[in-house]
């Protein structure tokens, strides 16, 4: 139990938060499902939910080639991982990547939150494939910021090198048209078919 005055933040369902002590708090699937349906990317300067954002990495994995040196097993835990790994953004919060370079202490809270999350979910960072996660996450920055017509477009487009594809454009257009309890149905259910291959190979 947190005594009250060191609880910075409280959940959807009542849980409450120390920034600094992720232990205290439970990790529940409500509330992951309620903050990321209410999150938006960028700061809310266009509407795009987070749990739209998971969904849509997991299926851009199809469209990464590394993706498929791995065997099925792999395959489907790394698509856990694209779903989950902005889950800890529901207990710390999110912070812009251009301000979080001058936040150092922020992004230890941040890295302690989401070993924190993976931990209690079953699935330990160390079996993520970051290389793969990363290309993935910022794919997905590309195509949403292109597909959104986000202002800074051009300059992420220049920054990465990196464009969306039609067929990454026509992914998207699918995950929009999902309802919110749809698009988390399907991110919940590629999440569990991971968490369960981590279990049956004993990780």
């Amino acid at each position: 139990m947190i005594p009250h005055h060191l609880v910075d933040m409280t959940t959807a369902l009542g849980h409450k938060i120390n920034f600094l002590n992720p232990g205290y708090t439970p990790i529940d699937k409500e509330d992951l499902y309620t903050h990321t349906r209410h999150i938006c990317r960028y700061n809310g300067a266009i509407k795009w939910e987070l749990v739209r954002h998971i969904l849509l990495c997991a299926y851009l994995l199809d469209c990464q080639s590394m993706f498929w040196t791995l065997n099925a097993d792999s395959r489907e835990i790394q698509i856990a991982y694209a779903i989950s790994h902005d889950f800890h953004e529901v207990y710390c919060s999110d912070v812009v990547s251009g301000m979080k370079k001058y936040l150092p202490r922020y992004q230890q809270i941040e890295n302690s939150w989401e070993a924190y999350v993976h931990q209690q979910l079953h699935m330990p960072l160390k079996y993520r494939n970051d290389k793969l996660i990363r290309t993935v996450d910022l794919q997905a920055l590309v195509v949403e910021m292109t597909a959104l017509k986000h202002p800074g477009q051009v300059i992420v487009e220049s920054k990465y090198g990196v464009k969306a594809t039609i067929e990454e454009l026509c992914i998207f257009d699918y995950v929009s048209k999902l309802s919110l309890d749809k698009t988390w149905e399907k991110a919940w259910k590629l999440f569990q078919v991971g968490q369960a291959r981590i279990k049956q190979n004993g990780y």
